[in-house]
């Protein structure tokens, strides 16, 4: 549990971030109002290496050295060879688009009209992670976390924010209030309310919420929220923590690796489909393969 736990920080804080766009990260705002502005006005122009860039210079190595830590105790096979079914899952899904959409097996399918409006981008997702820093361990130890974020990310962000969620489905789903919250973080302003030293109040105004002020505190030259300052040494200890129980016993290895190959040859019988009939053997190959799991 402590390794998928991990995996999930680390992947989360990579793809969260991961949007960038400019090439290089803006110099320190001078106040804190301007700060939280500097990232919000990122986010709007696609480069969510906003985040990142307002951390400071020893938060960003923490972080780095937990990314460090992660690739060089994760077991290389098992991490390559997932790598391996992702860039193969990719393949498989552009390679047979039509015959996939077609599936009489697509009618069971939540949110079924979404998934078809939307698959294009939904490849071009997954082709982005397929072939980034992350598709080997290797890449990931030598991989910049900025540079990431201003590469990889701009084109994930570009592609997700043209995917588009039907009304019949939002509601349904329990979608209507996470899709409203990245508009309402966009459309926040912030007005600077007092400031003393190293010290400020940032009133942030949302349009129909109360405004709330929010306390900063300048760390290292950048103005970073007080609760981040506060949360932040606890929230790396418990990253550095999973790390600690990342090593996968050899029986255990065996088995993720026996699954990985099961899935890969069930992918294979996918991207050789040539028929409905074919295609649905190969489809409840892998439903019977999760109900198993």
């Amino acid at each position: 549990m402590k390794i998928l736990t991990v995996c999930f920080t680390l992947f989360s804080l990579l793809m969260l971030s991961a949007c960038g766009g400019s090439s290089s990260a803006p110099a320190p705002a001078a106040t804190a109002d301007a700060a939280i502005m500097q990232v919000i006005d990122a986010l709007n122009e696609n480069n969510a290496a906003g985040p990142w860039d307002m951390l400071p210079a020893s938060y960003q190595t923490q972080l780095t050295e937990v990314k460090n830590e992660f690739a060089t105790k994760m077991d290389v096979d098992v991490w390559n060879s997932g790598a391996g079914l992702v860039k193969k899952l990719h393949t498989v899904l552009g390679d047979q688009k039509e015959l996939l959409l077609a599936s009489p097996l697509l009618e069971s399918v939540p949110m079924k009209e979404d998934l078809s409006a939307n698959y294009d981008q939904l490849v071009v997702i997954l082709g982005e992670v397929a072939e980034s820093d992350l598709s080997s361990l290797e890449g990931l130890k030598t991989m910049d976390i900025g540079e990431y974020l201003r590469t990889t990310g701009s084109s994930i962000m570009a592609a997700t924010s043209k995917i588009e969620i039907s009304e019949t489905s939002k509601k349904p789903m329990g979608m209507n209030s996470m899709l409203k919250m990245p508009g309402k973080m966009l459309s926040t302003k912030a007005e600077l309310v007092s400031e003393e030293g190293d010290t400020a109040i940032v009133k942030m105004i949302t349009e129909g919420e109360e405004p709330q002020d929010v306390p900063f505190v300048k760390v290292e030259g950048k103005w970073i929220p007080a609760d981040l300052v506060e949360a932040f040494p606890e929230m790396v200890g418990e990253m550095r923590e999973s790390l600690s129980g990342l090593e996968i016993p050899p029986e255990a290895k065996a088995q993720v690796q026996m699954g990985m190959t099961m899935v890969s040859g069930v992918l294979d019988q996918v991207a050789a489909a040539k028929t409905q009939e074919e295609l649905q053997g190969a489809l409840m190959g892998i439903m019977m393969m999760g109900m198993g799991m």
